[in-house]
């Protein structure tokens, strides 16, 4: 199940370059603004 789902990823990437790119950017940038929100609440000593 799981290398299909990575068949139709791939064939979604593939058919749909320019959306997949915003997908791709967006869930990037999400995870680095969490991650260096997280990171800033941990180091915070207040």
């Amino acid at each position: 199940m799981l290398a299909n789902n990575f068949r139709v990823a791939a064939r979604n990437i593939k058919g749909n370059k320019l959306y997949a790119l915003i997908n791709i950017i967006g869930l990037a940038l999400g995870l680095v603004v969490v991650s260096s929100h997280s990171l800033t609440k941990h180091l915070r000593h207040d």
